[in-house]
C-alpha cells in the first residue's frame, strides 16, 4: 500500500513536471522511505503521549534514528513487520526496561559502554535493501562512529551536570538498540559483503 501510494504519488509529480522521469524509481524509493518515516514517528509520538513519556521518548527517537540510519543493522523483510516489531519494543521497553535500568543505573552504564564499543567496531551492516555501495559503506561507517562519540559525550554531560536520570537512560537505551541490531545482524548474515560480491541474509 505505502509502495503504491509513493509510486502514485512520484507519477503525478512527474506528470506535473515537478519531477524529471529519468529517477521515477529513486524518487518514489525515497518518498516511500519519508512515508514509512512519518509512520513510525507518529506512532510511537502517540503512544509515547498516552504513556505520559513524550519528552524522554523524543531524546530516545533522537538518538536512536540518528545513529540506526548510519549503523543499519538487522531489519524484517516487510515495513509492516519492522512497525509491529517497533511498536512491541518500544512498548516493552517503556513498561519493563527503563524502570529496571533505573534501578541498575551502574550496570547500564556499564552495558552502554559496550555497546559503544561495538558500533565503534563494526560501524554498519550493509542490508540487502539498501544494498549500499563500497564508498557509501564507508560513509556511514565514519557517520556511525562519529554519531556515537557524541551521544557518549552528551550522556557523560548530563550525568556530570545531575540531569534528568529518565531521559538519560533512554537516550543510553537507543545507544544499546542499535548495538543490538547491528550484532544480531551480523549473527544472522543479513548483510551485503561488497568484497566478496554477494549478499547474504
Amino acid at each position: 500500500m505505502i509502495h503504491n501510494t509513493a509510486s502514485n504519488m512520484t507519477a503525478a509529480m512527474i506528470k506535473r513536471k515537478i519531477l524529471t522521469s529519468e529517477k521515477k524509481e529513486y524518487y518514489a524509493y525515497i518518498l516511500e522511505g519519508m512515508i514509512e518515516k512519518i509512520i513510525t514517528y507518529s506512532i510511537l509520538i502517540m503512544i509515547s503521549i498516552i504513556m505520559h513519556v513524550t519528552i524522554p521518548t523524543l531524546f530516545f527517537m533522537l538518538f536512536f534514528f540518528s545513529l540506526r540510519e548510519r549503523t543499519g543493522g538487522f531489519h524484517f523483510n516487510s515495513f509492516l513487520k519492522c512497525l509491529i516489531s517497533t511498536i512491541i519494543i518500544y512498548i516493552f521497553m517503556n513498561a519493563v526496561l527503563i524502570t529496571f535500568l533505573l534501578s541498575h543505573e551502574y550496570s547500564t552504564y556499564v552495558v552502554l559502554s559496550i555497546s559503544a564499543v561495538i558500533i565503534m567496531f563494526i560501524g554498519n551492516v550493509n542490508h540487502p535493501n539498501l544494498n549500499l555501495d563500497s564508498d557509501e559503506v564507508r560513509d556511514c561507517k565514519k557517520s556511525a562512529r562519529i554519531i556515537v562519540i557524541v551521544e557518549l559525550l552528551c550522556i557523560m554531560s548530563e550525568f556530570a551536570l545531575s540531569m534528568n536520570k529518565v531521559c538519560i537512560i533512554y537516550e543510553s537505551l537507543a545507544i544499546i538498540m542499535c548495538a543490538m541490531l547491528l550484532s544480531v545482524a551480523k549473527i544472522a548474515k543479513q548483510e551485503v559483503r561488497q568484497d566478496e560480491g554477494i549478499c547474504k541474509e
